[in-house]
């Protein structure tokens, strides 16, 4: 017997023969088929979606990026969060493109997974071990390089999908759990800049047609803030270290305030808690700064933690953003989901040396797959940021 059956759920799949499920928490992001007619544990997400295009959108690494970064994470793993990351997740308009490639990829994985007698988990470890050279994982990275490339395009993205996705970057680059096959950095940002455009824009589209109140719109369309503007092309620019000598400030504080200033004035939508946090930490830990960048950014993170002559550490960001709460901070929402930005906007950074740190850091923390980074301050930020809000 079950505790609790979920009429409603099977309600929903009964009209199909089957239908989409991923794990709540997982090592890696997979989704497949299920037939309907099966008893679900509680620890799935079972989707009323029998549609192959809906699969290559999910299972693509553009869904990955929305998703890692949405998501939390339990120790390493993904916990995929179907509010945060599926309601909110901009699925493109052109479908017609990827059922095809849906199913070649699918039915390849499945028998794949019969002839290895192994399941997801493992065959995807496989698929992201750089020393697995198997015929059928190889086979799997190319049908999914073809899976990303067709949904590239089924979003218009013609500069992304041209010469089989080749500015997609696929092979297998570092990421914060580690090495993976999947798209370039530069491409992961490129991505979710997009994403968060279009997220923005559909649901300024559901707010002007009377679909939600407005500043009080439901899960299901609410505009998503990671603090990154669409930009025309990839950030590929490597900004230069500002070449005269750098005098720190008088005090800690008010280089923490100026640094804060600089940070907010980069976003004009304003940024959200984990990434203001994290790239404030990495700023005032230049250890830190140099542990999370990618290995293309290390050296530039390197010279630049060469240079860095501040006293402030990252406790010292809750009473900078104390200091300014009264005339220039404004703040929405609660917890992770609060977004600061400046009531004023965008302001002139202090000096030169100032907005390359922010510059630095957005660059840094913006490349990984999760904003989760561990560090022994987090805690005590996330703490402090709670008795924060009940002031502002």
């Amino acid at each position: 017997r079950f505790a609790r059956s979920r009429p409603e759920l099977y309600a929903a799949i009964a009209p199909f023969d089957r239908c989409l499920v991923t794990a709540c928490v997982a090592k890696h992001l997979m989704f497949s088929f299920q037939p309907v007619n099966r008893i679900f544990s509680h620890k799935l997400y079972v989707f009323p979606l029998d549609g192959t295009s809906a699969f290559t959108t999910l299972q693509s690494r553009i869904h990955a990026s929305w998703t890692w970064l949405l998501s939390s994470t339990m120790k390493s793993d993904l916990n995929y969060s179907h509010s945060d990351c599926f309601q909110t997740f901009p699925f493109p308009e052109g479908v017609s493109g990827l059922e095809t490639i849906g199913e070649r990829y699918h039915e390849h994985r499945r028998q794949l997974m019969l002839a290895r007698g192994e399941g997801l988990t493992k065959t995807y470890n496989r698929f992201h071990d750089p020393g697995e050279t198997a015929a059928d994982i190889a086979e799997l990275r190319a049908l999914h390089r073809q899976l990303d490339t067709a949904v590239a395009a089924a979003y218009g993205w013609s500069d992304l999908a041209a010469h089989d996705g080749a500015a997609l970057g696929h092979g297998f680059h570092a990421t914060k759990q580690g090495t993976r096959h999947t798209l370039a950095p530069t491409a992961r940002r490129e991505i979710l800049d997009r994403l968060l455009a279009l997220n923005h824009t559909r649901h300024a589209e559901e707010l002007a047609a009377g679909l939600h109140e407005k500043g009080k719109a439901k899960k299901t369309a609410k505009a998503v803030t990671r603090g990154r503007k669409q930009q025309p092309a990839p950030p590929t620019d490597v900004r230069p270290l500002p070449d005269d000598l750098r005098f720190p400030h008088d005090t800690a504080a008010r280089y923490a305030i100026n640094l804060v200033t600089a940070l907010l004035s980069t976003r004009a939508e304003g940024l959200r808690w984990p990434t203001l946090r994290d790239a404030f930490a990495a700023v005032t830990t230049p250890s830190l700064m140099v542990q999370l960048a990618l290995p293309d950014d290390r050296p530039l993170a390197e010279k630049w933690g060469q240079r860095w002559n501040e006293t402030a550490k990252p406790d010292f960001l809750i009473p900078a953003l104390r200091e300014m709460s009264s005339s220039n901070i404004e703040v929405e929402s609660t917890g992770e989901a609060a977004v600061f930005s400046l009531k004023d906007g965008p302001k002139p950074p202090a000096t030169d040396d100032v907005a390359y740190d922010a510059w630095l850091a957005l660059r840094v923390v913006g490349a990984l797959e999760t904003p989760q980074i561990d560090y022994p301050e987090q805690d005590e930020l996330d703490v402090a940021l709670a008795e924060f809000l009940l002031t502002v």
